[in-house]
């Protein structure tokens, strides 16, 4: 049997998913047309977030309004991150920001694919998962659909970096 949320669960559920729908509504109607010159391939990414977060927002909406609650009762029992035992964020989690922080600042610089490699092994060390064979897989395997889906499917291009565009310009010139 499906546990049923309180009024407030309820309402705190309807109301996220209201905020996030009118953000979603927002980014398609005004901030994509506004501030990336409307609509086509160069806004690829942005239109797919709009439909995601449209979605999920809808879908949030109507788990509220079955009474269905959007967070388990049990869930700092099953996730570790969420158990904070009345202090601020688990130190594992601000590692990891900072890690997936560092990722995106990267970029410019050293490339998706070195910064990505990175991070991705970064992320599983920092969650204890230290088998080198294990990681290189897994890291491997992200950055191929990576790859896969945006620059073969979106057609849009992983940022290289300029410094591996500065040494790919060196070693032709």
């Amino acid at each position: 049997m499906t546990p049923t949320a309180t009024k407030q669960e309820r309402v705190r559920d309807a109301a996220a998913g209201v905020t996030l729908l009118a953000f979603a509504l927002a980014l398609w109607f005004v901030l994509i047309p506004r501030f990336a010159g409307g609509h086509g391939d160069h806004t690829t990414l942005a239109a797919i977030a709009a439909f995601v977060i449209g979605g999920l927002s809808i879908l949030l909406i109507i788990l509220a309004a079955l009474g269905i609650p959007s967070a388990s009762s049990t869930a700092t029992e099953d996730d570790p991150f969420l158990d904070v035992g009345g202090g601020g964020e688990p130190p594992r989690l601000i590692l990891l920001a900072v890690v997936w922080g560092l990722f995106v600042l990267g970029l410019g610089y050293a490339g998706f694919f070195i910064c990505g490699a990175l991070a991705v092994s970064g992320s599983f060390f920092l969650l204890g998962i230290r088998r080198p064979l294990r990681i290189a897989a897994w890291t491997a395997g992200a950055l191929a659909v990576s790859y896969l889906v945006f620059d073969l499917g979106f057609k849009l291009a992983l940022p290289s970096g300029r410094w591996i565009d500065a040494l790919l310009q060196a070693a032709g010139a």
